[in-house]
């Protein structure tokens, strides 16, 4: 389907490549990015950014936020060296947007510190945050119901 919008003239569907660089949840294994880079390109598919989400940047401590980075830095690296623009670069999540300035590429990407939560208690913090906003409600109904009911 974007393949045949591409030849129709359309505008290319963007696509974001995540590189799995130690947080193992989704993303390409670093050895394949290069080619599932050229993959999407190759179907007429706009690479518009290229990312990877720090593991534990929240925790001050932690040698693999670093270890990511670098990681990511060698995909980046490899996908130049194959003449492959990545696009828009992004790793840094809210702890890493305020605690890893390395973490800040071409953009951040803040989640929990939209709201002005910290994303740790452990993290010092470059400056201070407050909530965004406060969720009440009143009690409608109180019931008691027996164990192993409803």
């Amino acid at each position: 389907m974007a393949a045949a919008a591409a030849a129709a003239g359309g505008t290319p569907w963007p696509v974001q490549l995540k590189v799995d660089t130690g947080m193992h949840r989704v993303g390409c294994d670093p050895a394949d990015a290069v080619d599932l880079a050229r993959a999407v390109l190759d179907a007429g598919l706009e690479l518009q950014g290229t990312f990877t989400h720090l593991a534990v940047a929240d925790e001050p401590d932690r040698p693999e936020t670093d270890e990511q980075l670098e990681l990511f830095a060698a995909v980046l690296a490899e996908l130049a060296a194959a003449g492959i623009d990545p696009g828009l670069r992004h790793a840094a999540n809210s702890a890493a947007a305020l605690a890893h300035p390395a973490a800040r590429l071409d953009l951040v990407r803040v989640g929990i510190a939209t709201y002005g939560v910290p994303p740790s208690a452990d993290l010092e913090l470059p400056v201070p945050l407050e909530p965004a906003m406060n969720v009440r409600a009143e009690v409608s109904r109180v019931r008691s119901v027996a164990a192993g009911e409803g």
